[in-house]
């Protein structure tokens, strides 16, 4: 009985992984070729993380600088 719980739910934790990885795989060809490098869709992801990223850290230092005025 409990060793047929536990096949269980290793089979479902080994195909959840197997399927994250699937995924995981699909998208990275999407975004980076070995050939070529990244491809356009992975620049402009780049792109927008970078900006994002810039973009956290102004409102961060922004919140700082206003919370220490008052």
């Amino acid at each position: 009985m409990v060793a047929h719980v536990f096949d269980v739910i290793s089979a479902t934790i080994t195909n959840f992984v197997s399927a994250l990885t699937s995924g995981i795989t699909g998208v990275s060809a999407i975004l980076y070729n070995s050939t070529d490098g990244f491809t356009l869709l992975g620049t402009l992801l780049l792109m927008a993380i970078g900006f994002g990223v810039v973009y956290w850290i102004f409102r961060l230092i922004r919140g700082v600088t206003a919370g220490l005025s008052r």
